[in-house]
């Protein structure tokens, strides 16, 4: 029926919905922000969008897909630039029609750990002086 916000001496804010005549209650905590939240969602966002698509790329190398398909030389001619600077770290192993693509392996987790840093970095510089996060 309606909601009730009840503020607590913390300073924290505590949503309770109640849903009719005997019905469940849900209640939702809400702790203040320690850092910036929208640059942590992009952050995660872009390279979400980077790793998948070196996964795409990984999975059609390791599948031998044909050249010929439209799909697959636009993946792999947005993904050669990301890859590029891991080439030369491992040889790539080829079998009858595939091939695995250890330098896309190791841009996945390369770009995931400065994905991690980065977001680490920006929750460091914007938590406010003497905050601490709760998990």
């Amino acid at each position: 029926m309606a909601d009730d916000i009840q503020t607590p001496a913390e300073g924290n804010r505590t949503v309770v919905q109640t849903s009719g005549v005997g019905g469940p209650q849900a209640m939702t905590r809400v702790e203040p922000a320690t850092h910036n939240y929208r640059a942590v969602q992009i952050i995660w966002f872009v390279t979400s969008v980077i790793t998948t698509l070196i996964v795409i790329r990984f999975v059609l190398k390791l599948l031998g897909a044909s050249l010929q398909s439209g799909f697959v030389t636009f993946i792999y001619s947005l993904t050669d630039a990301l890859v590029a600077p891991f080439r030369a770290i491992f040889p790539a192993t080829s079998g009858q029609s595939s091939t695995v693509d250890v330098a896309s392996l190791v841009a996945i987790v390369i770009y995931a750990l400065v994905g991690w840093g980065l977001v680490s970095l920006v929750k460091l510089i914007t938590a406010p002086k003497g905050a601490r996060e709760v998990s």
